[in-house]
């Protein structure tokens, strides 16, 4: 395998209804390609969120991907980053419209490369986008790096029931959540729950509770790679798990030592905030492998 700092594969910067994304690889030489597909929130096309340490995580993807012969798009959702212009209001998002994006992007990846294989790959929230799109177009494999298998709002409940917060605040989060599952939008918010639940974002958070990733899974007809960390906290061996209830015979790749950042972290909580924090710590090993294997045995 080559080196990453001597390996100079074609980029492409493209853009398709007011979103920008990258094309990575070699034209010529690529025997497959992956549109990658970002998690929640206001993460790009590299993986960086501004909510948290930068971890270039789905730029070192995509290089490594072409180092292994696996051209890649990867893109800015919708009103994030360079997409920012293509946002609509906040209000009219909705977990759909975040599909439809992604298949857009692989039509336009079909009239770039039409008889070539494409793949999807999404992180977290990019997993569940995923497996929706593939329900709508026309596929050859899809990863599910660190994907949600439980319904979002158990996940969503768990997730508040171990963060630090008043008692207080914790039942009003608890109702706020109760009235977004029954596809009820709350007027007033307290500014301490206003990141995760102001009116605004209330109509995609309504569509996203509503999922059921289980039910997605079973949906999709064309291979699937599972793959899950043993350090990941957001998500968990249980989603893990669920996802091969939905479809037992899909491929799985399983890493102990994996977070949700896709690097390998140390037991220790140090190690994961250092791990976190520094954006030249490599993907965790064995995922690159893991993935590459998986495009070139479907191609």
């Amino acid at each position: 395998m080559m080196r990453f700092d001597a390996f100079q594969p074609c980029e492409i910067v493209a853009t398709v209804d007011g979103l920008e994304g990258v094309y990575l690889g070699d034209t010529a030489e690529c025997r497959a390609v992956c549109l990658i597909v970002a998690g929640s929130g206001p993460t790009d096309a590299n993986g960086n969120n501004p909510r948290t340490p930068r971890s270039d995580n789905l730029l070192k993807l995509a290089h490594s991907l072409a180092e292994a012969g696996i051209a890649s798009l990867r893109f800015d959702k919708r009103g994030v980053a360079r997409s920012a212009a293509g946002a609509p209001a906040e209000e009219e998002m909705t977990l759909q419209t975040a599909a439809a994006d992604v298949v857009m992007w692989v039509q336009w990846l079909r009239t770039r490369s039409p008889a070539g294989k494409l793949f999807l790959c999404g992180h977290s929230e990019g997993a569940l986008l995923s497996l929706m799109a593939a329900q709508s177009c026309q596929v050859d494999g899809l990863i599910s790096l660190c994907g949600p298998g439980r319904r979002l709002d158990y996940i969503l409940a768990q997730q508040l029931e171990s963060a630090p917060m008043p008692f207080a605040l914790r039942i009003r989060a608890r109702a706020i959540m109760a009235a977004l599952v029954a596809g009820r939008r709350v007027g007033e918010v307290e500014p301490a729950l206003a990141a995760l639940f102001r009116p605004s974002v209330q109509p995609f958070m309504i569509s996203l509770l509503a999922r059921n990733p289980m039910q997605d899974m079973a949906a999709c007809t064309a291979p699937v790679l599972v793959v899950g960390g043993g350090r990941d906290f957001q998500v968990t061996r249980e989603d893990f798990d669920a996802l091969f209830r939905a479809r037992p015979e899909v491929a799985w790749l399983w890493l102990p030592a994996m977070n949700h950042a896709l690097k390998d972290e140390p037991a220790t909580d140090d190690g994961l905030l250092a791990i976190d924090s520094e954006k030249d710590r490599p993907l965790a090993k064995g995922l690159v492998e893991g993935i590459s294997t998986f495009i070139l045995a479907h191609t």
